[in-house]
Formats: structure tokens, C-alpha cells, sequence
């Protein structure tokens, strides 16, 4: 294999050759101190940050286990923790695919350099066994076929830039084979990172769907007692009441604002045509709706859309995003607010792909559809708002022949 070796002695570029080597290197970034490392510090703190919230959530989980059980609580909890594993989880994959592009171009890298130093190596020798089978027949050929002084001159001078050059390429030499060692050396760590990242990945996989196995668990109990279920609908409707204060407090802002009171929005002009923000089909519609099983009613300011858990979710026009946050009843919330007095609210999501204050374009992916703060399974609960009050969302999407 290309590795066994990787920091023996030899190769043969010329100059040209072995300077081009270097500039491909140092664009390359294995000059680079960064280089070594396979996660920045901020990746780092990142994941660490992740990590933390998981932990405290599964310390509240076993306390909550000591106690007397409140399945709410319990729920609400556990889907905490699947909500942030999930995002782990994400960063973890991301983080297994940079490794693995790294490694393949570390190889590409040590393959070359091998190469190129075994080459080097070649002509170098070479030049060795040459200089000292025939260092004193050259000069004597040098002496004896010269037709003048200036011309002995001239040969012994080129004779000395001889071997400087040869005392050039053993430095370069030198050199590669501590290039060699330092690309050798990131790829022990990239390696080493990508086995850590995969083991901890296959652990977090395996503690996810245990935490899946329980929430169905702990959703039936709630689905059969009237109580719970109650409540469960009263936590739905308080969430319901956050996110009209976001809402109103996102709008105050605006008006309070001059510049954003002038931003344009297009929003209007997309009545009846916005793309649906996920591919399924509508369970629960906008305004008053009676629960099946408690015979009571409760107001729907959007539509819920039964999709796939895991699909993709998009923002329907261009607008920034204005709120992430989580609700008991709602689990990952997203808001986006679409300039002129419209606002999207996104809920019950398992992943959320785009950050506070970031620029949306119509058709960007911002999350996946889920099952947090639901008890109805994966769907998505979608909102449209115009200014302060919540406005049917099928009247603004397009029409599903």
C-alpha cells in the first residue's frame, strides 16, 4: 500500500517540479497549522454545547424517574432530548463527511509526495554515484579538453553550480520527507477523529431510538387518560398564546421602524400561489376544531400537514428568519418574517437547518418535518399571520389538483 513507507528517503522532481509541489501544498492548507485539526474550536464548543443540554436533559429524565411520574413532564422532557440528539446527530454526520473528504485528500496528498519523492530520490542518486565514480576524470576531462584558460574557467564554474544544486536537492530533499511526516501526521488524526465521531454516532443512534421507543410509550398512556390528554390540548393552546406574543412583539418592532416599514414585501402578490411548506396532506384545518375524543373545541390559527417525519420543510417566500424557540405542546418553533406584516410559523419539527436572523429564499429548506410537542405523529403545523392575527393558510397556497 501507498502508506507503508510514507516517510522513507527518495524522489526526483526537478526544480520547477518540486516548487510547483510546494505551491500545491500550501494551497492545499497542509502547511497550514489549522491543518491537523479535523473540527475548528468553534465546531468544537458547538458539539460540547449540544452535548451539555443532552446530558442535563437525561439528569432531569433519571430525577423524573425518582419521583412520582408526571407523563407530561416526562414527555415533555423526552422530547427535549430527541429534539437535541437529532441536532448531535446532524452535526455528527457532518462532521463524519468532512473527515472522510479530508482523509481522500490526505491519500491523494501522500500518494503524490511519495511519488514524486521517489523520483527525486532517483536522480539525486544518481548524481551521488556519478560524482564519486568519476569526480577526477571529469576534471581532468575538464583540463584537457579546454582550449583556453577562460574556457577551464567557465566549465569549473559550472561544475560548481553543479553541485550546488545537488547540495539544493538534498535539502529539498529534507524537506519533503518532513512535509511527508506532517501529512502523515494529519491523517493519524483525521483518522483517529473519524473512528471517535463514528462511535459516537452509532451510540447516540442507538440511545435515540430507546428515547423513541419510550416516547410511544408514554404518548399512549397520555392518549388513554382523558386528564392528560386535557392538558395536553391546554399546553397546545398556551403555546398558541407565545407565539402570538412573538408575533406581535416581532410587528411592533417593525412598525416602530422606518427602515423595515419600507422594505417591500412580496408576499402579497403570492396569494393563492405559495408552495406548500411540506409535501402531505391537511389533518387539521384553520379556525375552530373539536377534538374526537373530548368533545370539546379548541381555535387552530394554522393547518397541520401529516408528512413523512424527516422531510423536508421550506420557507414558501424570501424572508429572514425571526424566532427559534421551543414550546411544550409545539416542540421546535420557527418564525420567519416576510416584511410588510407577514409572518410564517413553523411547529413540531425535528430539525431546524437555519439560524436566528438568517435570509430566507422561497424553496430554502429551514427544517424537517417531526413529531416534537405532538401527539398526533409526525406533521407540521403551519401558520400565516397579517400583522397581529392569523389568516387561513389554504386561501394562500396553491391549489392541489
Amino acid at each position: 500500500m501507498f502508506l507503508k513507507g510514507f516517510l522513507g528517503f527518495g524522489m526526483q522532481p526537478s526544480a520547477h517540479r518540486f516548487l510547483a509541489i510546494l505551491i500545491a501544498l500550501c494551497g492545499w492548507g497542509v502547511l497550514g497549522p489549522g491543518f491537523l485539526n479535523a473540527q475548528t474550536a468553534s465546531e468544537r464548543q458547538r458539539l460540547q454545547k449540544i452535548r451539555m443540554e443532552i446530558e442535563r436533559y437525561r439528569l432531569l429524565l433519571s430525577q423524573q424517574e425518582n419521583k412520582e411520574r408526571n407523563a407530561l413532564e416526562e414527555l415533555e422532557q423526552i422530547d427535549r432530548e430527541i429534539s437535541l440528539v437529532t441536532r448531535y446527530l446532524t452535526e455528527l454526520r457532518r462532521q463524519e463527511r468532512v473527515l472522510r473528504q479530508r482523509l481522500s485528500q490526505n491519500t491523494d496528498r501522500l500518494q503524490q509526495l511519495q511519488d514524486d519523492l521517489a523520483r527525486l530520490k532517483q536522480i539525486y542518486a544518481r548524481r551521488l554515484v556519478h560524482f564519486y565514480k568519476y569526480r577526477n576524470l571529469d576534471r581532468l576531462r575538464l583540463l584537457l579538453g579546454a582550449r583556453s584558460l577562460n574556457e577551464v574557467l567557465v566549465l569549473f564554474k559550472y561544475s560548481q553550480m553543479i553541485a550546488r544544486a545537488d547540495r539544493q536537492r538534498l535539502e529539498r530533499l529534507r524537506q519533503m520527507r518532513a512535509e511527508l511526516s506532517r501529512v502523515g501526521e494529519a491523517y493519524r488524526t483525521d483518522l483517529a477523529e473519524l473512528q471517535s465521531v463514528i462511535k459516537e454516532k452509532s451510540r447516540e443512534e442507538s440511545v435515540l431510538r430507546q428515547r423513541k421507543k419510550r416516547r410511544q410509550e408514554v404518548l399512549r398512556e397520555v392518549k388513554k387518560n382523558k386528564k392528560l390528554l386535557a392538558a395536553k390540548i391546554r399546553e397546545y393552546e398556551r403555546a398558541a398564546r407565545e407565539i402570538e406574543r412573538l408575533i406581535r412583539q416581532r410587528e411592533a418592532s417593525r412598525l416602530a421602524s422606518p427602515a423595515l416599514l419600507e422594505r417591500p414585501s412580496e408576499f402579497p402578490r403570492l396569494r393563492g400561489r405559495l408552495p406548500w411548506p411540506a409535501r402531505g396532506k391537511i389533518v387539521q384545518r384553520f379556525g375552530k376544531v373539536k377534538h374526537p375524543r373530548l368533545n370539546t373545541y379548541y381555535i387552530n390559527e394554522g393547518i397541520d400537514i401529516q408528512a413523512p417525519e424527516g422531510s423536508a420543510v421550506i420557507a414558501p417566500c424570501s424572508g429572514v428568519v425571526t424566532a427559534i424557540t421551543w414550546q411544550r405542546g409545539r416542540g421546535n418553533i420557527i418564525i420567519i418574517n416576510h416584511f410588510g406584516g407577514y409572518y410564517t410559523v413553523y411547529t413540531h419539527l425535528s430539525e431546524i437547518l437555519v439560524g436566528l436572523g438568517q435570509e430566507v429564499k422561497a424553496g430554502d429548506i429551514i427544517g424537517r418535518v417531526g413529531d416534537s410537542g405532538s401527539i398526533f405523529g409526525p406533521v407540521l403545523h403551519f401558520e400565516i399571520w397579517k400583522e397581529k392575527e392569523p389568516v387561513n393558510p389554504e386561501h394562500w397556497l396553491k391549489k392541489i389538483s
